[in-house]
């Protein structure tokens, strides 16, 4: 009998519960707020189409990496800029050094970083910028605090005004 328990268990922890959860996504690529980002960017979304979304979250811990790319309107994205300027927390491109260099990928004092979206976004010129920092709760990304960190838990966004195109990024070590 405990051998059965067992099984259902795990037959409902690796079969059932991963079915269920991919079977609650309406397998839809409209999204109507886009909540999982502006949970994490502190900004309404709008309306938009997800163009690209990868999540390689999993194991014990859940560390992993999120990558998001959104599409907007003419209308949504004009929406969207209105909310990005009304957040004291967003601002406009260039972005800070180092948040760059994790955002397009290079190295860093012999220290190589890979860039999220398979090194495929674009060089942003226009648009707005947002990182958070979720270890020391601070809208800003250093070197020397992520040198210092044991993990590294922090989100990227950044705006594409004159694609109305959104990149998020999001790590967990």
């Amino acid at each position: 009998m405990k051998y059965l328990t067992d099984f259902i268990a795990a037959l409902f922890v690796f079969i059932l519960f991963p079915l269920a959860e991919a079977c609650s996504d309406n397998s839809s690529s409209r999204v109507s707020g886009g909540e999982y980002v502006s949970k994490r960017v502190g900004i309404p979304i709008p309306d938009c189409e997800i163009l690209y979304s990868e999540n390689s979250h999993g194991g014990w811990l859940g560390d992993g990496e999120t990558e998001i790319i959104l599409q907007f309107t003419s209308e949504t994205a004009q929406t969207l800029t209105e909310n990005i300027e009304a957040n004291e927390h967003w601002r406009e491109l260039p972005m800070d050094r180092f948040v760059e260099l994790i955002f397009y990928g290079g190295e860093y004092e012999d220290r190589l970083f890979a860039a999220p979206f398979d090194g495929e976004a674009p060089e942003i010129h226009e648009g707005y910028w947002f990182v958070y920092n979720k270890q020391t709760e601070e809208y800003s990304l250093d070197y020397e605090t992520y040198r210092e960190a044991y993990s590294h838990n922090y989100y990227i966004s950044v705006y594409d005004s004159a694609e109305m195109k959104l990149y998020f990024y999001g790590s967990d070590s």
